[in-house]
């Protein structure tokens, strides 16, 4: 894409949906791959902790696990 493009696009009064559709879509995907880069396992075990509604002890063998990784 042409920097002319994208300023058009982006300053038009009106944005194309699909050109916005395709901006939170490489956002997103941005953040996927983000999320996955190291320093971000205490909150994907969170996460996953609030998902499953875990218990205590699957809560301190994660901590565990996480410590020691």
């Amino acid at each position: 894409m042409s920097a002319a493009f994208v300023n058009e696009a982006l300053y038009r009064p009106e944005p194309n949906p699909l050109f916005l559709g395709f901006i939170l879509g490489a956002a997103f995907l941005l953040g996927v791959i983000h999320v996955l880069g190291p320093g971000h396992g205490k909150s994907l075990m969170a996460a996953y902790l609030v998902g499953t509604l875990g218990r205590v002890r699957e809560a301190i063998v994660l901590a565990l696990a996480i410590t020691f990784s």
